[in-house]
């Protein structure tokens, strides 16, 4: 009984974690997205209300970020985009958004550069992440090939010992 209220205590924390760290890994991904569609959209010179617009209907984690930046778009640029920025607590996130931020204060050239460079770092992360991923879950399945291979040899070995240990108790001494 015990061990079921344990097991009750920590659950919900577990499932928290595992839950944010989905939820984590689902908005790089989403980011890195965005970040693609904004660097062609730069290099077609399209403005960035219309850039805002084509992200908050690309998006699906950072939608309500992107409608409400659109909607103060018209009042003050400058004051969506930092609303916008400050949103999500993700540095790539604010890495595209501080992009967008020149392409409204400078010219487009400059924020392109500096997203693409962005994102092909955090690409090569990613590859890299994914790399040590690969690895842990080979070690993980070779450990899972090797037990019952131990096993069957520990099953089927057992009757020989006890056979040998009986034939070591009848050498006269």
């Amino acid at each position: 009984v015990l061990a079921i209220f344990i097991i009750a205590y920590f659950l919900p924390g577990v499932f928290l974690k595992i839950s944010a760290g989905l939820r984590q890994s689902a908005s790089e991904k989403e980011i890195l997205l965005l970040q693609s569609y904004a660097v062609i959209m730069l290099r077609a010179n399209v403005p960035t209300k219309e850039i805002l617009i084509a992200l908050s209907k690309r998006t699906r984690i950072f939608t309500s970020n992107f409608e409400l930046a659109v909607k103060k778009y018209s009042t003050n640029p400058e004051a969506a985009l930092k609303v916008l920025k400050e949103s999500s607590n993700s540095n790539n996130f604010r890495k595209t958004c501080i992009a967008l931020e020149q392409s409204l204060k400078t010219d487009s050239l400059t924020s392109l550069k500096y997203l693409e460079s962005n994102r092909v770092f955090t690409r090569e992360i990613n590859k890299q992440h994914r790399l040590r991923k690969n690895r842990r879950n080979e070690i993980i399945g070779t450990l899972l090939m090797v037990f019952p291979l131990f096993m069957l040899i520990a099953i089927g070995a057992y009757p020989w010992i006890i056979y040998i240990l009986k034939l070591l108790n009848n050498i006269p001494m």
